[in-house]
């Protein structure tokens, strides 16, 4: 049987890699996670049913050559699928700024959210982050909000010190580039070992930085200031461009 895995992972990892799709896309096309696909990639699992089921009605893959290399590979609707947004195919590689899919004909970028936490509350401690899943953005819409997919990342709240704004519950969309707070806005930073979303300020002494303002919006939760020696204690994580919440 551990044979037989492994060329089932062979056959799957073949024919994502002809159709230009990372494990991430397949993935979140699919509704499973990155770790799913990874394992029947490399043996460790045999693919489900259901999983067979969602590959064939979606990318048109014939689950007899999946499971026994049997042809034809591809159904004869296939690459790509049609979904209730779209067409949905792989990515043009040759094209510039091309994303992890296209809907259409307009290209999507998949941006990762993570397994952490941030506390717009105490503070939470800071764990790993492991990867989730994720998110497509059009690529248009990240070109105008000045983002790039792959230095982003989502991840989401907990607490209410930064409602109405942000509420308990909301996933917020983070620019990695954002490490320096020059422009006040809000932050993820780390003080000590807890990880917040807070409005950050800088605190200046002529052109140098001497310290930081982390504000609440909640006017419950009183300003934090960190200056002096104790600058060392915070750190910069990345700056919140877009708060999603259900309502």
């Amino acid at each position: 049987m551990r044979a037989l895995n492994v060329f089932y992972g062979q056959r799957l990892l073949e024919w994502r890699r002809a159709s230009g799709l990372s494990q991430r896309a397949l993935a979140s096309a699919l509704g499973v996670s990155q770790g799913f696909i990874g394992d029947i990639e490399s043996g460790r699992s045999a693919p489900s049913r259901n999983f067979l089921q969602a590959l064939s009605e979606h990318f048109r893959v014939n689950p007899a050559w999946i499971l026994e290399g049997r042809e034809p590979q591809i159904f004869e609707d296939g690459p790509g699928f049609s979904s209730d947004v779209g067409r949905i195919a792989p990515p043009q590689k040759g094209k510039p700024l091309a994303g992890h899919l296209t809907i259409d004909g307009q290209d999507f970028s998949l941006i990762t959210r993570h397994k952490a936490h941030v506390s717009a509350g105490k503070g939470l401690a800071a764990v790993d982050g492991l990867e989730k899943d994720g998110l497509a953005f059009s690529n248009s819409w990240l070109l105008k909000a000045g983002l790039v997919a792959d230095l982003s990342a989502l991840v989401r709240v907990r607490g209410d010190s930064m409602s109405p704004a942000i509420p308990d519950g909301a996933t917020v969309l983070v620019d990695l580039r954002g490490i320096t707070a020059e422009q006040p806005g809000v932050y993820i930073c780390i003080l000590d070992d807890d990880v917040f979303v807070k409005r950050v300020h800088q605190l200046r002494d002529d052109k140098t930085v001497v310290g930081h303002v982390l504000v609440s919006d909640n006017p419950q939760y009183p300003p934090v200031v960190v200056s002096g020696r104790d600058n060392y204690r915070l750190r910069i994580v990345g700056k919140v461009v877009l708060a999603m919440h259900t309502v």
